[in-house]
């Protein structure tokens, strides 16, 4: 028996894994299947098109969830996510039949020549140990502990679980239990995680540990994508794995909003690098990215439009005389005034406030972000002064783009800091962004660097080269040595430990739906949502806080939760504390759980 039941255990534990790997493909597939319609076979290489066609199936199937759900209330499970992809999927793939059908007999261009064709199997070595190395960094705060380490995640596993259970994107809000969510500024975010839940069939605490780490794997990827063309795209992935993360910035290592537009950056300026001056499709492309991004999280769409704004702005100086670049700089411009107004139409309050806020001088209510600088590498940070001036001094139409760019990005973080003036949640993202351009220069540098040692290494002696690049393998590896380390010193909240893990997974499974709103230590109230399926009265997070009730949870729990009133007057039928309890009408069911006699 003991035998059959592991063949069993492991039996299942290989279905599961291989229904995760078909979900992943199947919701990745319409995207790639798209790519063909909008770059021909000689455009793009298959990495480029695997990356720009996963951007394209996120953002397309995202959008089409969202407005069939809103508009016609369709509900959200297994099935209807199924049927969008497989819908996306057959229309791309008729879309690709009539071009092959109308291109009959037509004369075709020829094959351009593109250096991604020619990667040998050591630069995809080179580049799979990369990834797995910013895979790891990113990975390292979940060696020790397996569940969400941000309240923010916590936040998001509570309100993607409840889109789930009701198959809605209008639900009851499950922190405090209170009110209805009809809309949110960041349901990108929430029917991405849905869909990945539903397609692979993993648990929700499995997604949060693994896929931060994915999903800044896939951001390396994304970043060598954009440097492979011009010969830097080990480089640029290689530094983009330093970018770190804080509780504060957030960053790589945390499964939230700004995780998941990052990847899109590189994206975004590979097209505009790359196709904006001669493919009218590119327009379209690039309006869905930032359409998904604008869904997924506002303060990280405002910082990607400023690139946008920055190609599409200077391109147009450049040819100013040209209509189309008037047209495509509308088009862009366009959408992104739409994007705004649907914006401000959703959450108008927000809007308004984030306005009056860009003017108003005010101090960083967490103080400054300035460690992240040393946390990203000193190395680092050389090199990407060094990558500026090399881009300067060359002045090219692309390379100029970048270094504008990185000038934009550090004038939103620097006046900010130095003269308290903008968005604080947008300066505060816009550091991520600005350290992936700093990476991607970086890698320029480093390359330049290197080329220029290679070109001349035959008129010095071969003592000095053995030396350089001596010198430098030390620095890269006390580089990545600083970097592990750091993600092991970098402190991050721990809401739960195995006891309260395991206790909110019994209330859940165990206590009757009748109980429904929790009075908790406050210091884990965020965390008992998602986990035990109740709503709380108050916890100490900025999502569950108030000031008075986190008052009177205090008093009440520390008087042993005998106020038997107070909690009827609230609503409230279940204690769950480490505290002693005693009140005789509370039932205590499970060591720390007690419930309200009926």
């Amino acid at each position: 028996m003991p035998g059959r039941r592991t063949h069993s255990v492991e039996k299942m534990e290989v279905i599961f894994a291989l229904r995760a790997i078909a979900g992943s493909v199947f919701f990745l597939l319409p995207g790639f299947v798209w790519s063909y319609a909008f770059f021909r076979k000689s455009d793009l290489t298959l990495l480029e098109r695997a990356a720009i066609g996963s951007g394209l199936s996120i953002s397309s199937s995202t959008i089409i969830l969202l407005a069939a759900n809103k508009l016609l209330d369709m509900p959200l499970n297994l099935a209807t996510v199924s049927i969008v992809l497989g819908m996306l999927s057959i229309t791309g793939l008729a879309v690709l039949a009539a071009m092959a059908v109308s291109s009959r007999g037509k004369e075709t261009s020829p094959t351009t020549t593109d250096p991604l064709r020619h990667a040998d199997v050591p630069e995809y070595l080179v580049l799979a140990a990369i990834l797995a190395f910013a895979f790891f960094l990113a990975y390292i705060p979940h060696l020790n502990y397996v569940y969400p380490l941000h309240i923010d995640e916590w936040e998001h596993f509570a309100l993607s679980q409840s889109l789930v259970d009701a198959q809605t994107i209008d639900f009851t809000d499950p922190l405090i239990g209170e009110k209805r969510i009809t809309t949110h500024p960041e349901i990108g975010f929430h029917l991405f995680l849905t869909q990945i839940k539903l397609l692979t069939g993993l648990s929700w605490i499995t997604i949060f540990r693994f896929f931060p780490a994915l999903l800044f794997a896939v951001t390396g990827a994304a970043a060598y994508l954009f440097g492979r063309r011009s010969g830097f795209g080990l480089e640029a992935a290689f530094f983009t794995a330093f970018i770190p993360t804080t509780v504060r910035m957030l960053g790589p290592s945390f499964l939230v909003p700004v995780a998941l537009s990052l990847p899109l950056l590189p994206l975004v300026l590979f097209l505009l690098h790359y196709f904006y001056e001669n493919k009218a499709s590119t327009i379209f492309v690039l309006l869905l990215l930032l359409a998904f991004v604008f869904v997924n999280h506002p303060p990280s769409a405002a910082v990607v439009s400023l690139a946008v704004v920055v190609y599409g702005g200077m391109q147009w100086l450049e040819h100013w005389r040209e209509p189309r670049y008037w047209l495509k700089l509308a088009l862009v411009i366009g959408g992104i005034a739409i994007a705004f107004f649907i914006l401000y139409l959703r959450f108008p309050a927000q809007v308004v406030d984030s306005f009056r806020e860009l003017a108003q001088p005010k101090t960083p209510p967490y103080g400054l972000i300035m460690d992240a600088l040393p946390k990203f590498g000193y190395v680092s940070l050389a090199l990407f002064l060094a990558g500026v001036g090399f881009l300067t001094y060359r002045w090219r139409s692309r390379e100029r783009n970048l270094v504008i760019l990185a000038g934009v990005y550090i004038g939103v973080v620097g006046i900010f800091h130095s003269l308290t003036l903008g968005v604080t949640i947008v300066a505060d993202r816009a550091w991520l962004f600005l350290l992936l351009t700093a990476a991607i220069i970086a890698g320029f540098a480093a390359h330049r660097i290197l080329a220029t040692v290679f070109e001349y290494q035959s008129r010095f002696p071969a003592g000095v080269m053995i030396g350089a690049m001596t010198v430098t393998a030390v620095l890269l590896i006390l580089s990545g040595s600083f970097a592990v380390r750091q993600r092991f010193d970098e402190p991050y909240y721990h809401l739960v430990t195995k006891d309260s893990y395991e206790d909110m997974v019994w209330i859940k499974q165990n206590v009757s739906s009748e109980h429904r709103r929790a009075v908790v230590d406050p210091s884990f109230g965020l965390a008992f949502a998602p986990l035990a399926g109740r709503s709380v009265y108050v916890g100490e997070s900025v999502q569950v806080f108030n000031g008075r009730r986190l008052r009177e949870a205090n008093d009440f729990l520390s008087a042993g939760a005998a106020d038997t009133k107070w909690m009827k007057e609230r609503g409230i039928d279940m204690v769950y504390t480490w505290r002693p309890v005693n009140n005789p009408d509370l039932v205590k069911v499970r060591e720390r759980v007690y419930l309200l006699h009926k």
